[in-house]
């Protein structure tokens, strides 16, 4: 009897630990890597009476945060100093900091944010540096500086695409097509040609059973074989300043990409490798913030930094019709529990459905002190009932919308 009591409470803690971490945020946008989870029990009232459960100043940046395992890490840089921190997800203390030094390139500050894997964190610099970190003491497993020991170019505003990990790898926008580690060494294991790249993070997605990356370059999207860096596709995508910092969508053999600076956004099939596109227009214009793709409807941002019409947009991804817009200033934005979750550069917090027949907002509220050196360019996080803000200027606050 005792022996069967003891087993039952191993169960009831193990399940009680598995629901706490149920809702983790552990890597660049979310638990299926298109910024949408399906957490519940938060509620998108809260906002309105803004329950900071913690804040920190991480310094100069744009990361964005990641949520594992009771911790909260990201990054922030200091006096050309950058600094990975880790702090208690329900107190906010500071568990431990790793710095380096790393020269700011414009708009200074980190870019990348942290991805954590089995114990373990991955960060990515603005000039490439990459570490490979103990998550719970900070220690360095392993890291590298990618552009100086390939000799390739930084682009004009520095790094911006996060580790993406598949089985041992690690895959990085570097290079004219993506480099990709083994995450256990931080060894080589493919590279592509020297070559301009662009911001945004490699998107992975499956077709006939082998998987691919999607990989922005300065002036083309290209289909990368995982295992091997082959080349399968390209398709030639040029914005203005060579910014590709959207992520891209994949959905039944089809990639949705969009762009900024009057770009606009396409939608492509790539069945057999060979990208036809099916339609083009400027209902979405993704400068910064990726979109979300739901029941058949892409939900992003449209216009560009500072621009007085800038706002939200639902388009028909089958189509790339309108089906709404709304202005609420340039912004980022995620999707939980059938709810959009939209931070505007001048710090607004804004709640809505899910809905492709019209904007319909449930809460919005000042979250977060702005100014036009000092803007929210960074999306939004929702992990275990708490919303992360930071600006440029490294304020994180920690917004509890459990009640």
């Amino acid at each position: 009897m005792k022996k069967q009591m003891v087993m039952l409470l191993t169960i009831v803690v193990l399940c009680s630990v598995q629901f706490i971490f149920a809702a983790d945020w552990a890597t660049w946008r979310g638990p299926n890597h298109n910024g949408i989870t399906s957490e519940t029990g938060w509620n998108p009232k809260a906002i309105e009476n803004l329950n900071i459960r913690w804040s920190k100043n991480v310094g100069l940046g744009y990361a964005s945060v990641c949520v594992a395992n009771g911790k909260v890490y990201t990054m922030g840089n200091t006096d050309e100093t950058d600094n990975i921190f880790c702090f208690d997800e329900q107190t906010g203390k500071e568990m431990w900091k790793h710095s380096y030094p790393c020269e700011n390139v414009s708009f200074e500050g980190s870019r990348a944010t942290p991805v954590f894997e089995k114990g373990k964190i991955y960060t990515v610099s603005q000039n490439g540096h990459v570490f490979c970190l103990d998550g719970e003491k900070g220690n360095v497993i392993w890291k590298r500086h990618l552009l100086a020991e390939y000799g390739t170019t930084n682009i004009t505003w520095g790094i911006a695409s996060s580790a993406r990990i598949v089985g041992d790898l690690i895959l990085l926008n570097v290079n004219k097509a993506g480099v990709a580690l083994n995450k256990n060494t931080g060894k080589d294991v493919w590279k592509s040609e020297t070559g301009a790249f662009s911001y945004a993070t490699p998107m992975i997605y499956t077709m006939s059973g082998k998987k691919y990356a999607a990989i922005f370059s300065a002036k083309d999207l290209f289909g990368v074989e995982v295992e091997s860096g082959k080349i399968a596709w390209k398709y030639h995508w040029e914005t203005s300043w060579d910014i590709n910092g959207s992520d891209p969508i994949f959905y039944d053999n089809k990639m949705f990409l969009s762009s900024g600076y009057k770009s606009g956004c396409a939608l492509l099939d790539i069945s057999n490798n060979k990208p036809k596109e099916l339609w083009k227009n400027k209902n979405i214009l993704a400068q910064f913030g990726s979109c979300v793709l739901i029941d058949g409807y892409i939900y992003g941002p449209k216009g560009n930094v500072g621009r007085r019409n800038s706002g939200l947009a639902c388009i028909d991804a089958q189509t790339g019709k309108l089906q709404w817009e709304e202005i609420l200033g340039f912004s980022s934005l995620i999707a939980i529990d059938n709810k959009l979750v939209v931070i505007t550069e001048t710090g607004n917090l804004h709640i809505a459905e899910v809905n492709p027949k019209e904007y319909k907002e449930i809460a919005q509220a000042k979250v977060i002190e702005t100014s036009k050196k000092n803007p929210v360019w960074t999306a939004p996080v929702l992990s275990n009932k708490n919303i992360y803000i930071r600006n440029h200027q490294g304020d994180l606050i920690c917004i509890n919308v459990e009640n």
